[in-house]
């Protein structure tokens, strides 16, 4: 854990310094789709440094997105992590434009999730 906490402080510094807004972390163990404790304990272990120091940022754990093979695990793992905050602005600007529209009147509700 101490490589894993000295490079989530090298990450803090480069928020702190302004070099970065927002981490989007990926957590990728070799054995993961077997075992995957390492990967959840390497992801709370960084999300308390985080919370402490008041980084912004997304974990993705490649466990939860693909199978067996480490190439896929981790190409899924970069791109769902890459997406993120495209996904949230897409997601925020499409509830705003309903919001716009003033629909709270329909019977049916429009939810976006």
């Amino acid at each position: 854990m101490k490589e894993l906490k000295t490079i989530a402080m090298e990450l803090v510094a480069d928020c702190k310094a302004g070099n970065v807004q927002h981490i989007n972390l990926v957590i990728s163990g070799v054995f993961s789709p077997i075992k995957f404790d390492q990967e959840n304990e390497a992801a709370i272990f960084i999300e308390d440094i985080f919370k402490q120091e008041g980084v912004k940022y997304t974990i993705t754990l490649s466990h939860k997105l693909a199978q067996i093979g480490l190439l896929e695990r981790e190409n899924a793992s970069l791109l769902n992590a890459s997406l993120k905050q495209l996904a949230e602005k897409t997601i925020y600007s499409f509830q705003k434009a309903l919001m716009n529209l003033d629909l709270h009147h329909c019977k049916n509700k429009i939810l976006l999730t």
